[in-house]
C-alpha cells in the first residue's frame, strides 16, 4: 500500500477514500504547457483541415482560442456558473463572427481527438493508484476541465485502462461545480457519501488541489511536477 506522509490511514471507523486530480497530476500532453494544443490545432488548419476558415484565424488561432475560454468563463461567472464547456468556448468566436457554427463543431471535435492524441501518463502518480486499489481502497477522479466526461474517459483509458474504469467527477458536468470554489468536493462528498476527515487528495494544484480541499477538512498532499528552466519558459512565451 502507498504510504504518503498525509496519507496513513486513520482509524476513524469510517470508509477511507482517496481522490486524484486529473490533468498534470494523472495525464500530461505531449506538449511543453496545456495551451501547446492550441498550437497543434492552428498547424492543422493552416494545413488545410478545414476548407473556409478566415485567413485571419488560420494565423492567430493559438490566440483565439485563448480569448474565448477568457471571454466565456468571465461570461458564464457572472450567472454563477462555474466551468464552462467547449461547445460555450467555441461558442464566443461564432458570436464574435469569426466562425460558423459548422466549423465551430469540426474545431471542437479536432481539439478532442488533438487532445487524445496528445495525452501521455504520469507514471509515479498511476503507480500511487494502482498501489492503493491494490490495497483495496477506495479510490475516485476529479477534475476541473471544458472537456466532456466522455473525452477525458478515452484519454485515461488510452493511458491505462484502470484508470478509465475509476469514478470520475468533472467540472463540465451538468452541475458545473469547479474544485476552486469548493463545491465540486461538496458534491462528490454528497455523492460518495464519505466525511472529509477520512478522504484524502492528491493533486498539483496549490489551490484547487491543496488549500482549497484542505480548508473543507480534506488531508491534502501536494504533486510538484518537475518545472521548465527559465529560459524554457521565456523561449515558449514567444514560440509557442
Amino acid at each position: 500500500m502507498w504510504n504518503g506522509k498525509n496519507y496513513k490511514k486513520k482509524n476513524t471507523g469510517r470508509d477511507t477514500m482517496y481522490s486524484f486530480d486529473v490533468f498534470d497530476t494523472l495525464l500530461t500532453r505531449v506538449t511543453a504547457t496545456p495551451t501547446g494544443i492550441f498550437a497543434l490545432i492552428q498547424e492543422k488548419i493552416q494545413q488545410g483541415f478545414l476548407e473556409g476558415i478566415d485567413s485571419y484565424v488560420k494565423e492567430n488561432f493559438f490566440y483565439l482560442r485563448i480569448g474565448a475560454e477568457e471571454v466565456a468563463r468571465n461570461t458564464y461567472a457572472k450567472a454563477g456558473v462555474e466551468e464552462v464547456t467547449i461547445e460555450q468556448i467555441y461558442g464566443v468566436l461564432v458570436a464574435e463572427h469569426l466562425l460558423t457554427e459548422g466549423q465551430a463543431v469540426s474545431l471542437a471535435t479536432l481539439e478532442r481527438e488533438t487532445e487524445q492524441k496528445a495525452v501521455q501518463g504520469i507514471p509515479s502518480n498511476i503507480k500511487k493508484v494502482k498501489q492503493l486499489l491494490e490495497a483495496g481502497e477506495r479510490v475516485v477522479l476529479i477534475s476541473d476541465m471544458y472537456l466532456d466526461r466522455e473525452t477525458i474517459q478515452k484519454m485515461l483509458g488510452k493511458v491505462d485502462p484502470i484508470l478509465a474504469s475509476l469514478p470520475l467527477y468533472v467540472s463540465s458536468d451538468k452541475e458545473k461545480k469547479g474544485k476552486w470554489t469548493g463545491n465540486l468536493f461538496r458534491l462528490v462528498k454528497e455523492k460518495e457519501q464519505v466525511s472529509y476527515e477520512a478522504w484524502h487528495h492528491y493533486g498539483d494544484n496549490q489551490d484547487s488541489d491543496y488549500r482549497i480541499p484542505k480548508q473543507l477538512g480534506i488531508l491534502c498532499e501536494s504533486y510538484q511536477p518537475e518545472g521548465l528552466l527559465e529560459v524554457e519558459e521565456e523561449y515558449i512565451k514567444k514560440y509557442e
